[in-house]
């Protein structure tokens, strides 16, 4: 529990994530007018209007500032080398990772269902009362939290490998910019379709559940066919080996310094040769 309580004082201590929160909210307002104002809000997903995705971002607001959040929870570890010596574990920790990771998910959610409510409140508003009954979508509820927790883990394992906030940040962004037109190009536009297909009929004979059942086990993994979670899983798996070769790689380094006789140079303090 030692890390976790530590997560949470880091996390929540200081006053930087805060406005964060607050810049992410106000963002995803501004998306959702945006939205609702342009003739792609008529016919927008469930998922755009529930996270306020406009067609001109590459990501909804609320999922950068959950990757920023994630990306700022290693950014101020390595920034600030004094903070976890003196308060928790080192910041190779696996302890300290499945920490960040867990607290990162949680207050991900929670930026995503207070963009969630912002965005319905400002629908309501700006169509006069005339919104779409998002609890009727529960496929779209679960991709939209699932892409905040996702952007957030992006952005965690992204700091811990590149040490700074900024390039944690930039590999959350890169994932709609760079990688997800890679995925489009390997899957030619069939790829991710023959992928839901293939998890729906698995779906249905491993499972016994009602007709109903069937119907949303299928949008759920219609959400996760799309190219944008494939890049994300993608992205995802990429990071947590280069965070295990980094952290493999720095504790070799520890071992092999301290087992030379007299420190890194292998030399006395004496030893003018």
């Amino acid at each position: 529990m030692r890390p976790v309580a530590y997560e949470v004082r880091r996390a929540y201590g200081v006053r930087t994530p805060w406005p964060t929160v607050l810049g992410a909210l106000v963002c995803s307002v501004l998306a959702t007018v945006l939205l609702a104002r342009t003739d792609s809000g008529s016919g927008a997903s469930p998922l755009r209007l529930l996270s306020g995705w406009a067609p001109e971002l590459p990501l909804p607001a609320a999922a950068v500032g959950a990757g920023l959040l994630g990306a700022l929870s290693y950014g101020q570890e390595f920034r600030y080398p004094a903070l976890a010596p003196g308060h928790g574990p080192e910041p190779r920790s696996p302890r300290l990772l499945a920490a960040k990771l867990g607290i990162g998910a949680a207050t991900a959610l929670l930026l995503a269902a207070a963009a969630a409510a912002a965005d319905a409140a400002v629908l309501l508003l700006l169509r006069s009362g005339r919104l779409p009954d998002l609890a009727a979508h529960p496929a779209a509820l679960a991709a939209w939290g699932a892409l905040a927790v996702a952007c957030c883990w992006a952005g965690v394992l992204a700091a811990a490998v590149l040490r700074t906030t900024a390039l944690g940040l930039s590999a959350v962004l890169a994932v709609p910019l760079l990688v997800l037109p890679g995925v489009r190009m390997l899957l030619g536009g069939h790829g991710s379709r023959e992928l839901v297909e293939a998890g729906g009929a698995l779906w249905s004979v491993a499972s016994g559940v009602s007709q109903d059942g069937h119907s949303r086990a299928a949008r759920v993994l219609a959400f996760a066919g799309e190219p944008l979670f494939l890049a994300l899983a993608l992205s995802l798996t990429a990071l947590i080996c280069a965070y295990a070769a980094s952290t493999f790689r720095a504790r070799r380094n520890e071992r092999r310094s301290a087992a030379l006789p007299d420190g890194p140079t292998g030399r006395s303090l004496g030893d003018k040769g």
